[in-house]
């Protein structure tokens, strides 16, 4: 199952596909600027609320977990990079993910602290040239 991940404003690991809640919220503020707190305010379309990662490893287990991480700046992708990481080994779950991100520095800051999950380097045909080929 795949899954995208992002770092709240708090730290903690939230599982929500939009950078932002415009779409599915009908707010305007980014998922990265929100504390969980603001974040568990939020009702979705249908009801939905915002899961944590934790919560989804807990509902979703045996299944393997391809990890998107999702972040626009090297430096947040880094800092989510360790949150994922540390999570997994939290629950125990290393055996069963897998981590994958368009971020390549996101994804070697993960490899660095977590080596024993796979990972992946996604790419897509607006991505510059040597990313997409030298991968």
């Amino acid at each position: 199952m795949e899954l995208d991940a992002w770092r709240c404003r708090s730290g903690e690991v939230v599982v929500f596909h939009d950078d932002d809640l415009g779409r599915l919220g009908g707010r305007p503020e980014r998922v990265v600027d929100l504390t969980l707190a603001e974040l568990r305010a939020v009702v979705l379309c249908g009801g939905a609320r915002i899961p944590t990662l934790a919560e989804v490893m807990a509902e979703t287990a045996p299944l393997t977990l391809n990890v998107e991480l999702k972040t626009t700046r090297a430096v947040s992708g880094m800092a989510l990079a360790r949150a994922v990481a540390a999570e997994l080994r939290r629950r125990g779950e290393t055996g069963r993910a897998l981590v994958s991100s368009f971020n390549p520095l996101a994804l070697a800051a993960f490899r660095a602290v977590c080596p024993e999950v796979p990972a992946g380097l996604l790419v897509h045909a607006k991505q510059r040239r040597p990313l997409r080929e030298g991968w």
